[in-house]
């Protein structure tokens, strides 16, 4: 299976402003998360429906639990 995780925060922290221009407040921490899974086969490829209009392809909002 192929799997990633995407983070609202996720980004480059550095970069190039004008002088004139101040600091923009950043969110802390990694920020909510999207995890996207889709499953593959070597001798098959993609797992999907034999029209191909259905994928086991699964979004996931992962939350946090204190």
């Amino acid at each position: 299976h192929n799997e990633s995780t995407f983070y609202a925060n996720d980004r480059q922290k550095m970069g190039w402003v004008h002088k004139s221009e101040g600091a923009i407040p950043q969110a802390k921490g990694e920020g909510a998360s999207l995890m996207v899974a889709h499953f593959v086969s070597a001798n098959y490829g993609w797992l999907e429906s034999l029209d191909g209009k259905e994928s086991a392809c699964v979004l996931f909002k992962a939350r946090h639990i204190m």
